[in-house]
């Protein structure tokens, strides 16, 4: 197993994705065809300074909830189901960035300029689980692309993007995530539908409540690499994109909802599966609500993020297998 301890980078070796195009009658047709084509490969480490600064920055690591206390990760331990998140960062020159901070290697063209993350699957392999220290390549693809209500003022570009982690050993996760592309906003942001559990699925067999802070934000975004100004810029994020506030990420709720059933797992329990939607934005210095539910005999979980007011931000499901000894 090869290990190395200095600090790591995340290189894309392919032609990258041309992001110059003008909104011409041909820019969606010419960006899909040139999206659909390319591949990358991007080379980095589990190092363990990244995961010690993430473990330092989420309520479920960071020993603030006496029911979760804080031990520290180590050199060769196993890299908890979901954190894999902070590998990877886009590394696109400044000059490159979106007006709103975006990586545009996989932007959409005009008018659909905001991007919002709409929900993704991870798939971990039980005998090769990723460990800190360890190099690590990714490889990415556009699975498809769809367009909802095209040629109306509410069309959305969705594209899906899919990322295979592999070490020395093999594919250890298969990654899907999916973003969403919108038109600019015109005035105050309104959500499609809001989600509410039903009475019947809202009892919670795990839960931690937690307010996240501009510094949480911050955190997490430096760690992913990550400029979008709807996590950092109050005044972008009400002025321009209509929001209330501040945006949480929507990979740090999903990872914060995994790393809530990671820490409910006995040990002989490995997360084979796990696939979340977000459903409405949830807002920074508000409280957050992670929940989950065990269900077909601890063979799966149902879990939930909600605010405040009791709106759900996010759902996920989860399959649970004994690990293999």
């Amino acid at each position: 197993m090869a290990f190395r301890s200095s600090l790591s980078t995340s290189l894309r070796v392919s032609i990258p994705l041309a992001v110059d195009l003008q909104p011409t009658k041909d820019a969606p047709t010419l960006w899909l065809s040139r999206i659909s084509a390319t591949r990358s490969r991007e080379v980095d480490a589990v190092e363990l300074g990244r995961i010690k600064q993430l473990y330092a920055t989420i309520p479920t690591r960071d020993g603030s909830d006496v029911s979760y206390p804080r031990a520290g990760p180590s050199h060769g331990m196993s890299l908890q189901s979901g954190h894999h998140l902070a590998l990877f960062p886009p590394l696109g020159p400044l000059s490159t960035l979106n007006p709103d901070g975006t990586d545009s290697t996989w932007s959409s063209p005009p008018p659909f300029a905001r991007r919002m993350w709409a929900g993704g699957r991870f798939e971990f392999v039980l005998t090769n689980e990723l460990r800190v220290g360890e190099d690590v390549t990714c490889d990415i693809s556009i699975e498809k692309v769809d367009v909802k209500q095209k040629d109306t003022p509410a069309s959305k570009v969705f594209v899906h993007q899919k990322r295979e982690i592999s070490n020395g050993r093999g594919v250890a996760v298969v990654e899907r995530r999916t973003h969403v592309f919108m038109p600019p906003a015109l005035g105050k942001h309104k959500p499609s539908s809001i989600v509410n559990l039903p009475p019947d699925k809202q009892k919670a067999d795990f839960s931690l409540m937690f307010v996240p802070s501009r510094a949480t934000l911050f955190r997490f975004s430096a760690i992913t690499f990550n400029a979008h100004r709807i996590h950092l810029d109050p005044e972008f994020s009400r002025n321009v994109e209509g929001h209330a506030d501040c945006l949480v990420h929507g990979p740090l709720t999903a990872l914060l909802l995994l790393d809530i059933l990671n820490l409910n797992l006995s040990p002989l329990q490995f997360v084979k599966s796990f696939e979340y939607r977000a459903t409405h934005p949830l807002f920074v210095e508000r409280p957050l609500s992670l929940n989950g539910a065990w269900e077909k005999d601890q063979t799966e979980a149902r879990l939930w993020a909600s605010d405040d007011e009791g709106r759900i931000g996010m759902t996920a499901r989860a399959e649970v297998v004994p690990k293999i000894n």
